[in-house]
């Protein structure tokens, strides 16, 4: 297992190897990448012990968004470059071994979808050059790698602002499309969207997602549905829409360069309470429905907890419609259905009296 004794010189045991990781003695756990034998041996063995699943996974993920990241970035150097793509191949066969060895039995959820970096075809072909030699002196990874940086740039058009695409995943990652182009970033690896200190999501981070959540797809000044735009004793509407947009520059170069950021990004209703508007495409994360409901509540100046209530009605009449969509309606369905309804009422009026 790569495990040696400083002091004998002797291979621990994998008892030992156990304990002494438990005990917080050994923190990092080494790859035979160049043996695929010894290689699944490892992983195998590094998956029993405790949270060494999510330990190998984590550093797969890490080394393998940094490298690609590296690897497309015009300032890296050539040389580098080749190093960054055998990293991704080598770092691709620790999640690919783990799916085989569940087999048939049902996968954890971060791996149900997973596949390689740059696909199965160029992964097979990739750790046949790993298992042969390293990086030195291969010219595969050079010409590799340059190939996909020149196919990445020559596809990579800067679009309009209207052209993209962005949505919020998990509450933890921007999704963003750009043409051909798709890009999942975690908000950790976005520096304009982290607090560094902190180690958790910042402003602007928390701001995309009282943007997610709207029913309007817009962020307001003065909103009391935002859980963080515009909020404080003094309102930073304005600044903070400001620093958003500067921080999409940074993020996605566009051709649409004749505006201010703000400007460029989102269309102000004046109003005397302002509303910014994407001029990108912004998927919500609530359904048509869920918003169109919660807008009539508004309008109605309902409480929220009538919201609550009525979106807990609107799922309830949905499992019935249903039934009704799948036989002729009978008078036996009508009555039931009318039951549930009155005994639903019932109970709502039991718990609002409580």
């Amino acid at each position: 297992m790569n495990f040696i004794n400083k002091q004998t010189g002797e291979q621990l045991s994998e008892q030992a190897i156990a304990e002494l990781w438990k005990e917080g003695k050994i923190t990092s756990l080494p790859y035979t990448f160049g043996d695929r034998n010894l290689l699944s041996q490892q992983i195998h063995f590094y998956m029993q012990l405790a949270n060494g699943y999510k330990v190998m996974l984590d550093r797969s993920n890490q080394v393998r968004h940094f490298s690609k990241k590296k690897l497309l970035n015009p300032k890296t150097n050539q040389t580098q470059r080749a190093r960054c793509l055998y990293d991704i191949a080598r770092f691709d066969m620790i999640p690919h071994s783990m799916i085989g060895f569940f087999g048939n039995g049902k996968l954890p959820k971060e791996l149900e979808d997973w596949k390689p970096t740059f696909g199965y075809k160029w992964y097979f072909e990739a750790i046949q050059e790993v298992k042969v030699s390293d990086i030195q002196g291969n010219l595969y990874w050079h010409f590799e790698a340059d190939k996909f940086f020149n196919d990445y740039h020559d596809s990579l058009e800067a679009p309009s602002v209207k052209d993209i695409e962005m949505r919020i995943v998990d509450n933890d990652s921007l999704w963003i499309s750009r043409g051909k182009n798709t890009d999942v970033f975690k908000f950790e690896e976005l520096e304009d969207f982290w607090d560094k200190k902190s180690k958790v999501p910042n402003t602007l981070a928390h701001i995309m997602i009282d943007l997610s959540n709207d029913h309007e797809v817009s962020l307001k000044q003065n909103c009391e549905t935002h859980k963080t735009f515009g909020k404080g004793t003094v309102d930073q509407s304005s600044k903070q829409i400001s620093k958003l947009a500067n921080a999409f520059d940074k993020l996605i170069e566009t051709r649409d360069q004749t505006q201010t950021a703000t400007k460029r990004w989102f269309k102000v209703a004046p109003h005397r309470d302002k509303a910014w508007t994407p001029r990108f495409k912004f998927k919500s994360s609530r359904s048509e429905e869920d918003r169109k409901l919660i807008a009539d509540v508004l309008k109605k100046n309902q409480t929220a907890n009538k919201l609550a209530e009525e979106m807990d009605k609107t799922v309830y009449e949905s499992k019935w419609k249903s039934v009704e969509d799948k036989e002729s309606l009978s008078f036996e369905v009508k009555s039931e259905k009318a039951l549930g309804l009155e005994d639903w009422k019932n109970e709502k009026e039991m718990n609002f009296s409580d």
